[in-house]
């Protein structure tokens, strides 16, 4: 699986990739049991803090309570083994990167580490209670609500979810500005697509109601603009690192060298013709 110079080969590659995802999935069984059992726990704080006082889940199918169970215990363990999945992919990528691209990609990586915590609390302490307080807004003398415990789950997973991969956005910008791919006057240029894209991308990662497609859609755009002046600071950086690329390297001044070589030759020619002038002047007075 290795070759002569010492280069893993492509199914060395993948079979180490294997590795890292077994290991991220191993290290979510071994937390499984301990979230499972904080599961209850964390549905009681999410409803103690998005819902009203008096507030009640209801389910509607025998087994739904321990699926949902199941369901929070697994979201549980994703989020408390991050760190840990993090660490092993990057210990897979790390061995192929120069030494410049390790410093920008770890410097970015523990960037996006904060930015999906960021979008994960600003979600849990704003908007998941601003979605559930608009939802029972709307409650009348002939309409009631009748929540269930899965459609509440899928609710808050989707909108920490979705606002932690949201915040990614001023990383995306930055590396592609970084790395030339796009121009950032073109971003600027291109604000009334990145509004469509971005209201896409929440329809996408948003329960379907507009509401919540508008809560997310807002801060995200806050964001793309906040990427738009973090692009100001990869652009500079990559004009000095062009300009550094352009300058000319030095060069040598060989023209003693050259001067020396030049004489060497001419002395060694002379040398080398005085004997062939010999033999033609005896050959003439012969």
């Amino acid at each position: 699986m290795v070759d002569r110079l010492g280069e893993k080969s492509f199914l060395a590659h993948l079979e180490e990739l294997r590795w890292v995802l077994l290991r991220g999935l191993i290290c979510i069984a071994i937390l499984f049991p301990l979230t499972f059992w904080l599961a209850p726990y964390g549905l009681k704080l999410l409803v103690k803090h998005s819902c009203p006082a008096g507030f009640t889940l209801k389910y509607f199918t025998p087994l739904e309570p321990l699926f949902v169970r199941i369901k929070l215990g697994l979201l549980l363990a994703f989020f408390i083994g991050i760190p840990y999945i993090a660490v092993v992919l990057w210990g897979f990528i790390i061995p192929g990167l120069y030494c410049r691209e390790r410093f920008w990609l770890g410097r970015l990586a523990v960037l996006s580490w904060l930015l999906f915590i960021c979008g994960i609390v600003f979600s849990f302490l704003l908007i998941l209670p601003a979605v559930m307080s608009f939802s029972l807004s709307m409650q009348t003398q002939a309409l009631q609500p009748a929540i269930g415990i899965n459609s509440f789950v899928s609710l808050t997973g989707f909108l920490l979810l979705g606002f932690g991969v949201m915040f990614q956005l001023p990383i995306a910008v930055f590396l592609l500005v970084k790395t030339g791919l796009v121009k950032l006057e073109t971003f600027k240029r291109q604000r009334p697509l990145a509004c469509i894209v971005i209201l896409t991308l929440s329809a996408i990662l948003t329960p379907p109601d507009v509401f919540s497609q508008v809560m997310m859609a807002v801060p995200s755009y806050l964001l793309f603009e906040l990427s738009l002046l973090l692009g100001r600071f990869a652009k500079t950086h990559a004009g000095e690192n062009a300009d550094l690329d352009k300058q000319p390297e030095p060069v040598m001044d060989f023209d003693c060298q050259e001067f020396e070589v030049d004489s060497y030759k001419s002395t060694y020619e002379k040398k080398a013709a005085a004997p062939k002038r010999k033999l033609r002047s005896n050959a003439k007075r012969r």
